[in-house]
């Protein structure tokens, strides 16, 4: 399954709440939030991109199926 990414600089976003301008990030890949729709991803980019006012990308990844009890 295809979901997206944000990368920040050197790191990548763990988590962006808008709403409470709270913005968590990683320097682990594996540990980067996921979005599962690009217009979604570049959402949180923008917000991303004025809060730290840093360079932002979005990068599209291959998710595995999880089985439906895992969620």
């Amino acid at each position: 399954m295809t979901r997206y990414i944000i990368a920040c600089d050197d790191k990548y976003v763990a988590a962006c709440q808008p709403n409470t301008r709270i913005i968590s990030l990683t320097y682990s890949k594996d540990d980067a939030g996921s979005w599962l729709t690009y217009e979604r991803a570049v959402e949180a980019a923008r917000v991303v991109a004025d809060r730290t006012n840093s360079f932002v990308a979005v990068h599209s990844i291959e998710e595995p199926n999880y089985p439906k009890s895992w969620k």
